[in-house]
């Protein structure tokens, strides 16, 4: 086993050295190791994705700004009225085409 401490290694310990494991557990509680429970490992685990996903949160919600629900309206309004604006126009173009064709001119409808 390598021992490293900000990315620079420390030592090299053989593990083979200690077939049993009370000596073992010395050797990591001398190292600076610390043992923990299944227990202690579930609730450290839970923590640390609880954390994590509040982060993401964190930052999303900063990314983005947070819109209140009348903007949102507005926002939707606007996206509605170009959509019908576009189409109006559309119609006028199709309207004149047709006219011009029935009349025997040129077309100026542009798809």
């Amino acid at each position: 086993m390598t021992i490293f401490k900000d990315g620079k290694e420390l030592e090299k310990v053989t593990l083979s050295d200690y077939d049993d494991k009370d000596k073992l557990h010395l050797l990591f509680a001398a190292k600076g190791f610390t043992k923990y429970t299944n227990e202690e490992v579930a609730v450290g685990r839970k923590l640390t994705e609880k954390q994590e996903i509040e982060g993401e949160k964190k930052i999303a919600n900063s990314q983005s700004e947070k819109k209140s629900y009348t903007q949102i309206r507005q926002e939707r309004r606007q996206q509605r009225m170009r959509k019908k604006m576009r189409a109006r126009v559309t119609m006028r173009e199709l309207k004149e085409a047709r006219e011009n064709f029935e009349a025997g001119h040129p077309s100026t409808f542009e798809h």
